[in-house]
């Protein structure tokens, strides 16, 4: 039973050793996964704080994860769908989409669009980011997307009044 050990001491030793070789590596590992439960927290929270809508494309397209927002937005079944079906009603990919670009060149790109959402006319920033692998490929894609509504609805009041300036310059 001691097989390799001189005397019954020595093997009890080595025994210790490991018993304390072992309480060591699992105090690690528990205070390692504390840890990651930490940063999982921490980074739920930030993307919970981040008041836009957050999509993971694959490089098709289609929607891998969203936002609490996002679903809010763009219904809750987002997940698995085109963006450009779901989120714009397009039938195939936008011409302008920044999303293309990115996931084709690894470059990021924005762009406006609008689109009715509960009857009502809503405005979109996108901004969209590639999201690489650890050799550098585009793997998919961040897009972040801000409901820029008030501001669109406050320009286009500003270009009516400056038209409405401009035609009683006009009957003077």
């Amino acid at each position: 039973i001691y097989s390799g050990y001189k005397t019954r001491k020595a093997f009890e030793r080595h025994m210790t050793v490991m018993s304390e070789e072992l309480d060591v590596a699992r105090r690690k590992q528990a205070d390692l996964e504390q840890r990651i439960t930490q940063e999982r927290a921490k980074m739920d929270d930030i993307v919970r704080s981040v008041g836009a809508g957050l999509l993971v494309l694959d490089l098709q397209g289609r929607v891998v994860w969203a936002n609490e927002i996002a679903r809010k937005w763009f219904g809750p079944e987002i997940v698995g769908e085109t963006c450009y079906l779901r989120l714009w009603n397009e039938s195939s990919r936008c011409a302008s989409c920044p999303a293309v670009a990115t996931a084709e060149r690894g470059i990021s790109g924005t762009c406006e669009r609008s689109a009715l959402r509960h009857g009502k006319q809503k405005f979109f920033f996108i901004s969209c980011s590639p999201i690489c692998t650890a050799d550098g490929r585009v793997h998919q894609v961040l897009e972040l997307i801000q409901d820029i509504t008030p501001m669109k609805e406050m320009e286009i009041q500003l270009l009516q009044a400056e038209k409405m300036v401009a035609v009683g310059q006009l009957a003077t």
